[in-house]
């Protein structure tokens, strides 16, 4: 029988260790670190083509059926969704120029002559957003628009007139908002969004009424 000596590659080769009940060598385990580090060095930005998300949160309104006014508060949900170009770029940083559409639905509550009273709005219409995309996972933007549509449903028929409706007042292209927020991406096509939304709207028929809402949404945004 022949023996040799191990040189430095067999035992280099020989070096082994358990992981999860199964043998990992040293080679195998540079290997898989090379490639966790290749992945880490992926760019998270660059701009999406299209992107979709939905949001929900709360808000606080200022409310003003004709000279009154009432602090009420509530919640809402929504959808947004662009196509999105570049506009310019400064050095490492680019301007995300998004152009789309969104839908908002919510409800405050007030309360009056020791009454509480709910306030439904559906509102829909075009949105615009630009976003500054850096080389980091967390990306700034300020978006805003007009509602093409808007619905309200009251239960105070005071403001509408008790004439057996459910008190609804609609009227298109009476409310703009806008606001700002971060994107912080998590996965590549996957991106947690923080906002906050100012929100006016304005009905000068049958009777004057505003209402001024601030929203905090929190939401996810697929990017394609």
């Amino acid at each position: 029988m022949l023996l040799r000596r191990l040189g430095p590659a067999d035992r280099v080769g020989a070096i082994e260790f358990s992981l999860g009940g199964s043998n990992v060598n040293i080679k195998q385990f540079v290997i898989i670190a090379v490639i966790c580090a290749l992945c880490a060095l992926v760019p998270v930005s660059g701009y999406a083509l299209f992107d979709i998300g939905a949001y929900g949160g709360g808000n606080y309104t200022e409310y003003k059926p004709g000279v009154t006014k009432f602090d009420s508060y509530g919640g809402q949900y929504g959808f947004v969704a662009h196509l999105n170009t570049t506009g310019m770029d400064l050095w490492v940083i680019d301007l995300e120029i998004g152009i789309g559409g969104f839908f908002d639905r919510g409800n405050f509550y007030y309360t009056r002559n020791y009454n509480g009273y709910q306030v439904n709005k559906t509102s829909y219409g075009p949105d615009i957003r630009v976003l500054v995309d850096i080389p980091f996972i967390i990306d700034p933007y300020v978006r805003g628009g007009a509602a093409a549509g808007e619905q309200l449903d009251m239960t105070d028929f005071s403001i509408r007139g008790n004439d057996g409706s459910r008190g609804e007042m609609g009227h298109a292209w009476g409310a703009y908002y806008y606001g700002g927020g971060i994107d912080i991406t998590f996965f590549p096509f996957l991106r947690f969004f923080a906002e906050y939304i100012r929100y006016t709207s304005t009905y000068k028929e049958p009777r004057n009424l505003t209402f001024i809402q601030n929203q905090l949404n929190l939401g996810l945004r697929l990017n394609l």
